[in-house]
Parts: structure tokens; sequence; C-alpha cells
């Protein structure tokens, strides 16, 4: 083995091992969503969670209908805005394979 052929082995496992370091680094650095409370009864859900930068949202499912209420935490505090309601029926209808038959995404019936 030459200089140069050990000089290319040594230059392409480096480069693997940044690489290694690269992508442990960028799945370190995405952000999780996660709740503050979640308070679950009967036909009714809600959940609170940090939206933005000094910002919170609550999240309100009543049967099929969803309300996000959000609040500025550098501002005005205690004044909730209704920033957009929702019918879920509507949203998961639109989705790709509701319709289809058998229940199951995608179509056809449920494996038993």
């Amino acid at each position: 083995m030459t200089r140069i052929q050990l000089a290319c082995y040594a230059l392409l496992a480096s480069a693997a091992v940044l690489a290694g370091l690269l992508l442990v680094q960028i799945n370190s650095h995405v952000p999780a969503a996660e709740a503050a409370m979640v308070i679950a009864r009967d036909n009714y859900s809600l959940m609170t969670a940090s939206t933005r930068q000094g910002e919170e949202a609550l999240f309100i499912v009543v049967g099929d209908k969803l309300l996000i209420y959000t609040t500025d935490l550098r501002g005005a505090r205690g004044r909730l805005n209704l920033s957009r309601a929702a019918d879920l029926g509507q949203i998961f209808a639109a989705l790709p394979g509701a319709g289809a038959p058998g229940g199951a995404p995608g179509g056809g019936a449920r494996p038993r």
C-alpha cells in the first residue's frame, strides 16, 4: 500500500467519523413537542404548550371541535386570543385515505 492510498483511507475514515458526529449533533438540536398540562375528561380534552418564544397556547377539544387560544407571556398577560376554531371531522376527512373503505388507513380491511 502506497502512502497516497493510506492517506486516502485516512481521509475517508475521518470523513465518516465527522459525518457521524454531525448527525448526532443535528438530532440533539431538534426540538420536541412537550405539553405542560393535559386534562382529559368525558367529552373534552385541554392541553397547554409553549408554541413560540414568549407565547403559550391552550388547545381545547370538545367532541369534534378544536379551539386554540394563545397568550403572550411578554405583553398583556392574562389575555387569551382565539387563534383558531376548527371542525376535526373536516380536517381528518381531508387527509389522504380518509374516505377509504374498511376504515383502515390506505384502504382495505383491518388485519385480524
